[in-house]
């Protein structure tokens, strides 16, 4: 398959799991409710088989859905507010583990992924699979944390970690994890003297359990793949 072919299946999966995302968070599926098959879905849509699975593959990596053994996939109970820490931590026990982040450095991210990582150390969770890119806002090319978490890192390979310093004079920034959780918050030099879980307690969450949620992600989502 051409490189646009996947492409342009990726952008389909895209569009189905959005509308998805926003039947279950308008109550159009209920937690609990069974979610049409990939051939009926596939039908509906008017798309590939492949596409309805990718879409509800991103639904199952972001906790919106489950699958029963031989009977299908389910809407899951929504989910609380969370801190920013805790999400990643019940992302990371999922075994599948994405955060794009627009932050000064790497401090807060190194905190939120130290208890799992402690975790798969310890060997009560495996490695989680997936991807960590960092949008760092100063020019602080020796940025302990990062390096540290690198370190870390190294022997996890299936996580990947990439950082990019950009140097952007806004104040404001954010952690996205599994593309279902948004943390929002200021990214002050005052915070500098808190402790990493104090201020990540200050971020706003939002989600995928309600329309404006959907629609913050998306668009940070977007900002993110296009500012990458």
């Amino acid at each position: 398959m051409a490189q646009g072919d996947h492409t342009s299946t990726g952008r389909l999966a895209d569009r189905v799991a959005d509308d998805l995302r926003a039947r279950i968070a308008a109550g159009e599926y209920k937690p609990g409710d069974k979610l049409p098959s990939q051939n009926e879905l596939a039908a509906s849509y008017q798309v590939a088989k492949m596409t309805a699975y990718q879409a509800i593959t991103q639904l199952r990596e972001q906790g919106l859905v489950y699958a029963r053994h031989g009977s299908g996939v389910y809407v899951t109970e929504p989910p609380v507010a969370t801190s920013l820490f805790t999400a990643v931590s019940a992302a990371a026990a999922t075994g599948h583990l994405t955060i794009d982040a627009l932050a000064p450095n790497a401090r807060l991210l190194a905190a939120a992924l130290r208890a799992p990582l402690a975790r798969v150390v310890a060997g009560i969770d495996e490695a989680p699979a997936g991807r960590i890119r960092l949008m760092a806002t100063t020019q602080d090319v020796e940025d302990y944390s990062y390096l540290q978490l690198c370190d870390d890192l190294e022997a996890h390979p299936t996580l990947t970690l990439e950082r990019r310093i950009i140097g952007l004079s806004s104040q404001f920034g954010f952690f996205l994890v599994n593309e279902a959780d948004l943390f929002l918050g200021l990214s002050s030099e005052d915070h500098a003297s808190l402790p990493p879980a104090v201020v990540a307690e200050q971020l706003i969450h939002a989600g995928r359990s309600d329309t404006a949620g959907i629609s913050q992600i998306n668009g940070v989502r977007d900002w993110f793949a296009q500012a990458w």
